[in-house]
């Protein structure tokens, strides 16, 4: 893969070639984006780039050199990642990169290091590498990875160039998702239009564990009644339990069902004048609340941000699905 196929990233893509033909790279660099929008990849190809026997500032994806890290053989070419079961890089990790740093070049001139989730990065680990970024031995490269510049320390960042990705537009995401991944095309327009620009997001929202809720949750919020919401709240806390590990990710998974909640009662607030985010569902879509379908969105949305700053989901969820049962009930706000 050369940076012209790096989806959506055509400007990036001219940039980091021209900065490798004129020898302009940054020995530190940052590659910045949301979760899923391929960053990874992009370090990768940075370093296929740099390693290549062709030296054109792009990888040739025909060499030696470029097969070798497209398949995690290359003897210059590493990538040092968090530990399984560690919420953050250790500094062990971070010597270990050092290490193989030091050691000379193998078949070339200079030695490559990715390090993904730069932000998860220990205080101990970060200290520890401030030197090597400042300084890299020989013509080494390190690309890190980070999903935005505030979750890094700011010694970190300022050694550093800093990319950004740039999100995916949801004409490219639903492409991809019918095209790579066969997802029906009312399904990848949603998964697309809820990703915020991350293809890997896009991936979660259509996976049948994620869909199958996304889909009941559009049916029990659209036809909420007063009766009907403390079986929600209890149907919603079960199945986001069963698939968050912990307390952490089940609100993360409590507040994605929100949005598609909230999702729900914009299409029904914008009914007839824009495509649906949930098309696949306008059968059971909310309708004839008027004006009161957008406040309703609003609400949900506020219950989302209570559940993000550590409320206590079951409250949150019971007083927010009251509301929408009675705004429901009388139309209006």
């Amino acid at each position: 893969m050369s940076f012209d196929r790096l989806l959506g990233q055509d400007r990036l893509g001219g940039f980091l070639r021209h900065a490798i033909t004129t020898d302009r790279l940054a020995h530190a660099v940052l590659v910045v984006g949301p979760a899923g929008s391929g960053k990874r990849t992009l370090a990768r190809e940075v370093g296929k780039a740099l390693l290549c026997e062709e030296g054109a500032g792009d990888a040739c994806d025909a060499c030696r050199d470029c097969r070798l890290v497209e398949h995690g053989n290359h003897p210059d070419f590493g990538v040092f990642e968090r530990e399984a079961g560690q919420s953050l890089v250790s500094v062990e990790t971070a010597r270990t990169l050092q290490g193989a740093l030091a050691l000379k070049p193998f078949r070339g001139s200079r030695k490559v290091a990715v390090l993904p989730e730069a932000h998860r990065l220990s205080e101990a680990a970060a200290n520890c590498l401030l030197k090597t970024l400042e300084e890299p031995p020989g013509e080494a490269v390190i690309l890190l990875t980070a999903q935005s510049l505030g979750d890094l320390l700011p010694t970190i960042r300022s050694r550093c160039q800093v990319v950004r990705m740039a999100p995916l537009s949801p004409a490219v995401i639903a492409e991809v998702l019918e095209r790579d991944h066969g997802v029906p095309p009312d399904a990848a327009a949603y998964g697309a239009a809820m990703s915020g620009g991350s293809l890997g997001r896009a991936l979660e929202l259509v996976a049948p564990d994620w869909y199958d809720i996304k889909r009941w949750v559009v049916e029990q919020v659209s036809a909420l009644t007063p009766a009907g919401v403390f079986t929600l709240t209890d149907g919603l806390l079960a199945r986001t339990n069963r698939l968050g590990e912990t307390p952490a990710a089940r609100r993360v998974a409590l507040c994605r069902c929100l949005d598609v909640a909230a999702a729900a009662y914009r299409d029904a607030a914008g009914r007839g004048a824009v495509r649906p985010i949930h098309a696949d569902q306008t059968e059971v879509l909310p309708a004839g609340l008027g004006s009161a379908a957008a406040d309703i969105a609003d609400r949900l949305l506020a219950a989302q941000e209570q559940i993000g700053a550590n409320a206590n989901p079951g409250l949150v969820l019971d007083a927010a699905f009251i509301d929408v049962a009675r705004r429901r009930a009388v139309g209006v706000r």
